[in-house]
């Protein structure tokens, strides 16, 4: 019984940080219920997984044995073993998705993605298992095994292991998770909207047009008589005066006075603050950001701004704060493309453009990247 115990206690462990790994994977959540899921996984993981994985293997030799391939080879023993610890992984992550609140998968690659690496981390538990398992009956009072006990190789090679996996997860699929919102924050803000109202050029050919067509082409007929032709009791053509032509009858809006005064900042940027020169006059960071980094730098009369962060609040509720920044200064708002998942919007005013792109990430946190123009008066 004691045995027992401890094994499920590691295994509890074990889990809980596979599973908070796991959670920086594109599409797998994390939620309130988190204890909960893990003690599912971890009961699927002792109980459903063996059978599973044995009724697949089972399935996996009578199916060869059925083809006349008695004799499998080392390559097919190992696809075989390798292909019913795979869906037996995926097996116990959906049942762990179906019963707890504390574990969600949103996307295909994020199924996809879990399962190999949950997969992998069940190799590192398999090589730890029974040394963790003697040095715990070690330290509450029992006998060990010798043979059984983890020596100091061997649990070296397990941390290295688990660190290479945690580092490998964290760097390269957070990336690939935020880079999608990157890229499409560039592109929309790289299309600055026109301005409002009719364009003058085109009123201009408009007026031209009605005065080409409002001018008489009738004259004197060649070979009338004394009074020009027009027969008698006929009219005489009334010639109208030349349209000046003015679209809606209301002047044309000004353009609006830049933001920055005098002469720009020089270029530069800044990793977990605010660079030099930043336009906090104008545009603030939600409060309690994780500053990645923030960039300025100067085109004639015209600052581009970047920046990135962190912040533990909702997609919505960071782009409301951009919202209260801005909008006091002149800025109006619109919705902006964005990837699945994740929210964007453009804040214009005149030729002044800032668009911010929000994603969440593995932990729950929100990810924002920020993209804008604004332009100085540097006379």
């Amino acid at each position: 019984m004691k045995s027992l115990a401890v094994k499920i206690a590691i295994a509890l462990v074990f889990n809980a940080i596979t599973l908070w790994v796991a959670s920086v994977l594109p599409g797998v959540r994390l939620g309130s219920g988190f204890l909960w899921a893990v003690v599912v996984f971890t009961a699927a993981t002792l109980l459903v997984k063996p059978l599973v994985a044995g009724l697949l293997r089972r399935r996996w030799d009578q199916r060869q044995q059925a083809g006349g391939q008695e004799r499998r080879t080392w390559l097919m023993t190992k696809v075989s073993t390798l292909g019913a610890s795979l869906l037996a992984t995926l097996a116990v992550l959906i049942l762990t998705s179906l019963f707890s609140q504390g574990f969600a998968i949103t996307s295909l690659f994020g199924w996809i993605a879990a399962t190999i690496v949950m997969w992998l981390a069940s190799f590192i538990y398999d090589f730890v298992d029974d040394g963790l398992e003697a040095r715990a009956h070690q330290l509450l009072g029992g006998s060990a095994n010798p043979g059984e006990a983890m020596n100091a190789r061997r649990l070296v090679i397990a941390g290295l292991a688990l660190a290479v996996l945690i580092a490998v997860i964290a760097v390269v699929f957070d990336q690939l998770a935020v880079r999608p919102a990157q890229t499409t924050a560039q592109n929309s803000s790289s299309a600055s909207p026109s301005a409002a109202g009719p364009s003058p050029t085109g009123s201009g050919e408009a007026g031209a047009g009605l005065q080409s067509s409002g001018s008489p082409t009738s004259g004197p007929s060649a070979g009338g008589d004394g009074n020009g032709g027009a027969s008698p009791g006929a009219k005489p053509l009334e010639v109208l005066p030349p349209v000046t032509v003015t679209p809606t009858g209301l002047p044309e809006p000004s353009a609006a006075a830049p933001l920055l005064k005098g002469k720009l900042p020089d270029p530069g940027n800044a990793t977990g603050a605010v660079v030099d020169g930043w336009p906090s006059n104008v545009l603030t960071l939600p409060e309690g950001t994780t500053i990645g980094s923030t960039s300025v730098s100067g085109s004639g009369d015209v600052l581009q701004v970047t920046a990135d962060g962190v912040v533990g609040k909702p997609q919505q509720a960071v782009i409301e704060d951009f919202r209260a920044s801005l909008v006091p200064h002149g800025f109006w708002s619109e919705e902006a493309p964005a990837p699945d998942g994740a929210t964007a919007a453009r804040f214009v005013r005149g030729t002044d453009t800032i668009t911010v792109s929000v994603a969440t990430t593995g932990t729950g946190n929100s990810r924002f990247q920020l993209l804008g123009s604004l332009h100085s008066d540097t006379e």
